[in-house]
């Protein structure tokens, strides 16, 4: 019994370095830090973790790496999906193609899910981080401004507010000119 699980853990492996070849044309056993190469590996590590339930050493075994590599990668590749839109398409079409060899349609339907459910979320997150983004901007800006009123000296603050006053006529009479 132990044997045919062996062996059916190494075809998927096997499986999986074959798709990712075939989609990102690398070797995830090649050695180097190449940005690719390193995308490559991490998504090999986190599909077999997560897909497959395989634990870190036993990935890591088929790889010649230990088990921390395979831990390290696979929280970036968490990271990575929320952060990096091009490596989570990336992730998306070899796992999409990864589960049409092993599993079939039905699993692809899932990943089909996945990419929407992804997709749903990032559009939410610039949704609401935009105005979030604006009003912090703004009141840094703010900060920054009443630190400087803070600082000037008494006897200069009108001079200050003068030149505050042109500075602000400049930006309005730019903002006319962009309008006609």
């Amino acid at each position: 019994m132990k044997a045919e699980y062996t062996q059916v853990v190494v075809n998927k492996a096997e499986l999986l370095k074959y798709v990712i070849r075939e989609h990102l044309k690398k070797e995830v056993n090649e050695v180097g830090r190449d940005r690719l190469l390193i995308e490559a590996r991490f998504i090999y590590f986190y599909i077999l973790r997560q897909d497959e339930q395989m634990v870190y050493q036993k990935i890591g075994d088929t790889v010649n790496m230990n088990h921390a590599s395979v831990l390290h990668g696979c929280e970036k590749v968490k990271f990575w999906l929320e952060t990096d839109h091009q490596f989570r398409d990336k992730y998306l079409m070899v796992l999409a193609s990864y589960n049409r060899e092993v599993y079939g349609i039905a699993k692809e339907k899932e990943t089909n899910e996945l990419r929407d459910k992804l997709n749903k979320e990032r559009e939410e997150k610039t949704k609401l981080t935009k105005p979030e983004k604006q009003a912090k901007r703004l009141g840094a800006v703010y900060d920054k401004l009443h630190l400087l009123i803070d600082k000037t000296p008494e006897e200069k603050a009108d001079d200050l507010l003068t030149r505050v006053e042109a500075i602000y006529n400049m930006m309005q009479m730019d903002l006319k000119r962009k309008r006609i």
